[in-house]
């Protein structure tokens, strides 16, 4: 009987070393989220000081950067995945203004070519005639 109790004894130590084992690991864990935590806050605060040092706000700085990835081609779904969004509706706005850029330039490069607009004009002289 005496050697029952103490395999019982023993078994109750283990499991209450196990659980302090698990209850200090839980609690390390723990320190360490926090701290990791604590550091992301001070990141997040030494990036946000420049920027409204500068009137501006990281918003503002995110948009930046989706206007800056349509305006270099970027599809829909790359600028929503930028904005860490699920659907395209936002990013949508930054690549229709981005293609209409676009094709506002590009238009204007057909014009010009029709018109001759890119070629220097000539010059015409006193006596109507052409200078070079």
């Amino acid at each position: 009987m005496e050697q029952l109790q103490k395999i019982i004894n023993d078994r109750i130590a283990f499991m209450l070393g196990q659980q302090a084992l698990r209850s200090i690991m839980l609690q390390s864990e723990n320190e360490a989220l926090r701290a990791e935590a604590d550091a992301l806050r001070a990141e997040v605060e030494r990036l946000r000081r420049p920027a409204e040092d500068q009137k501006g706000s990281l918003h503002g700085l995110r948009k930046a950067g989706a206007r800056q990835w349509a305006e270099s081609g970027a599809t829909e779904n790359e600028v929503a995945s930028f904005l860490a969004h699920r659907g395209t509706r936002t990013a949508s706005t930054y690549t229709r203004e981005a293609d209409r850029q676009r094709l506002s330039d590009s238009g204007w490069e057909k014009v010009k070519a029709a018109t001759n607009l890119a070629q220097p004009s000539k010059k015409v002289g006193r006596t109507g005639g052409e200078t070079p």
